[in-house]
């Protein structure tokens, strides 16, 4: 790809585009999700400090809406 685009041709950039959008999109959700049965699986003390579940979902739960919304990522995924 660095090659490529070193030599002017971006003919692969709408596909790469598309591929690492989606995959932000999955990484995100699957990372919100897999925090979130983490904290529920400890019960009350998911919500502890101690846990340190706290601090990683409060850095990592924005993140899904950093690039605004996932559905704005999924549309640049989908084809016009």
């Amino acid at each position: 790809m660095t090659t490529r685009l070193a030599s002017g041709n971006t003919s692969l950039l709408t596909e790469m585009h598309a591929t690492t959008s989606g995959l932000k999109v999955i990484a995100t959700t699957m990372g919100i999700q897999d925090l979130e049965i983490a904290r529920r699986s400890m019960g009350g003390h998911g919500y502890s400090a101690f846990a340190g579940l706290g601090r990683l979902y409060a850095d990592y739960l924005p993140s899904a809406t950093y690039v605004r919304f996932p559905c704005v990522q999924i549309s640049q995924i989908i084809p016009d």
